[in-house]
């Protein structure tokens, strides 16, 4: 059967030309049921906003109800774009997430060195601000603050004293030219802000550091 318009095939049961529109006259000479058309991939079909019947994606009009399929096969170009690389999408993602947690693993390692990286973090200028008390923590007064130095040359001064110091493992020993006592800490905690010294013998106090 064809189109008496334009003389597209039709298939039998086809109501409008999907080319041109034109109403194809009902048939009446034959009681055959059409046969059913099998579905064509979602890649070149789309489905008729008016009744819903499935249409092929270069068809301008439905071949059911004669409806113009004006405007519906960019937006099934859209839908269809968006199906195939949803999954690409998802991976990028994916991806993004995981680079951002790298990131911040990264940078907290390097916030909160470990105690290998000791000897290299404690370099700088740091406060007295202030210590534990049983285990209460008791910040200093501004005059009774001290302000320690540690060079990257094992030199360490103490508001106007000169000495040294050295590091073994967590163990920081300093000792001054003016005496020969020295005094053992136990690095606690160092970061590029905080320093937490713990006095070794006698009582076991902890002294904080802000850098400088």
């Amino acid at each position: 059967m064809r189109c008496s318009n334009c003389g597209k095939n039709l298939e039998e049961g086809t109501k409008f030309c999907p080319v041109c529109g034109n109403a194809v006259p009902e048939q009446t000479h034959t009681m055959q049921e059409p046969p059913l058309t099998p579905l064509r991939p979602q890649a070149e079909m789309h489905f008729c906003p008016k009744c819903g019947s499935v249409v092929p994606l270069n068809a301008r009009f439905c071949a059911a109800c004669g409806n113009e399929q004006r405007g519906v096969q960019n937006t099934n170009s859209v839908v269809l774009i968006l199906s195939r690389y949803k999954m690409y999408i998802a991976i990028a993602a994916v991806l993004l997430v995981v680079v951002i947690l790298v990131i911040a693993i990264v940078s907290n390692k390097d916030t909160e060195k470990d105690s290998d990286d000791k000897s290299d973090t404690i370099v700088g200028t740091w406060e007295l601000v202030g210590g534990y008390n049983d285990n209460e923590y008791v910040e200093l007064d501004e005059d009774d603050r001290t302000e320690w130095e540690f060079k990257s040359n094992n030199k360490l001064r103490i508001d106007d004293q000169i000495g040294t110091y050295t590091i073994d493992d967590d163990i920081l020993t300093i000792s001054s030219k003016d005496y020969d006592d020295e005094d053992s800490f136990r690095i606690v905690k160092v970061t590029r802000k905080k320093l937490v010294l713990e006095k070794i013998g006698g009582l076991a106090t902890q002294v904080v550091f802000e850098r400088q």
